[in-house]
């Protein structure tokens, strides 16, 4: 009886063990180019497309970081930790400009065609630290947008070899007409992992792009009312000021007119009840960074 048992279990495993080998001898090889290695084909087409691929993923990686990094000046002259959230960065900033303003100096921070702080002094006297926080308002302005530029360009670049990847998808099979079938399926495979990657780089360029324009805007605001976003500073309409008024941004393109931020995906709404089908509208474009308005 021990012994019936024993050869079900022993036929039980060897089954089982083969089933797994099975499993894994079908199931597709991991991608190289997914876990940031390089991928060759002696096709220079292919193989200048595949390290521009991993170009654009290690940029993209870092994207979040270089938005948060061009905060740096403003943090030292306010004296806040590196790691301090944008919100609360914002609030000092905010804060400290009210001083100024309290002090009987007007800011004001221009952001085309290049970043300048104007400050009306008069007969006020901001001291060293005013003067310091005063020119980290201006070089952090300069440095975001700088920042925003170079993001959305990698975004294009991450769009425009996703065009490119899918031409060359097509031609595998021309292009790989010498090669085995096996070669033709991994560059195959790794045409499928670029087009992960790229979308995934897109995004992350874009949303830090969009975020490096929010924050140039709102530390105009913060500047010029001494109230961080969504507060009420000095400035308000009826008592001798004017309204704040969000500033354009430079334009991402030469020729390209001012515009706002590159708009952030939108969190998905709740589903409305269904409605009669309204009259179909034209297709419109993909929304970019320069047709956004603050």
């Amino acid at each position: 009886m021990r012994l019936t048992r024993s050869l079900g279990r022993a036929v039980t495993l060897g089954l089982l063990a083969g089933a797994l080998s099975l499993a894994s001898a079908c199931a597709p090889p991991p991608s190289k180019l997914a876990a940031g290695e390089a991928f060759t084909t002696n096709n220079s087409s292919y193989d200048e497309f595949f390290t521009g691929v991993r170009e654009v993923h290690a940029e993209a990686q870092e994207a979040k970081n270089d938005e948060i990094s061009s905060h740096k000046r403003l943090l030292d002259a306010l004296g806040l930790e590196f790691k301090t959230e944008t919100t609360a960065l914002l609030a000092e900033a905010a804060s400290r400009a009210k001083k100024l303003h309290d002090a009987g100096i007007a800011l004001h921070l221009e952001l085309t065609p290049e970043p300048k702080l104007v400050a009306a002094k008069g007969n006020a006297d901001p001291g060293p630290n005013g003067e310091k926080l005063m020119k980290a308002f201006e070089d952090t302005a300069r440095t975001s947008l700088e920042i925003r530029k170079r993001l959305a360009a990698l975004g294009d670049r991450a769009e425009k070899l996703e065009q490119q990847r899918e031409e060359l998808e097509k031609d595998i099979p021309s292009a790989f007409k010498n090669e085995s079938g096996s070669r033709r399926d991994e560059v195959t495979l790794e045409m499928a992992a670029a087009k992960v990657v790229l979308a995934s780089a897109s995004d992350a360029a874009n949303r830090s792009a969009a975020a490096a324009a929010r924050f140039v805007v709102e530390l105009a605001q913060a500047v010029e009312t001494g109230a961080p976003p969504g507060g009420e500073g000095p400035q308000k309409p009826g008592k001798g000021g004017k309204k704040f008024v969000p500033p354009k941004l430079p334009p991402l393109k030469k020729g390209a007119p001012a515009g706002g931020p590159v708009a952030a995906a939108p969190a998905p709404k709740p589903a409305a009840p269904p409605a009669a089908a309204p009259a179909p509208k034209p297709a419109g474009k993909k929304p970019k960074a320069d047709d956004f308005e603050p």
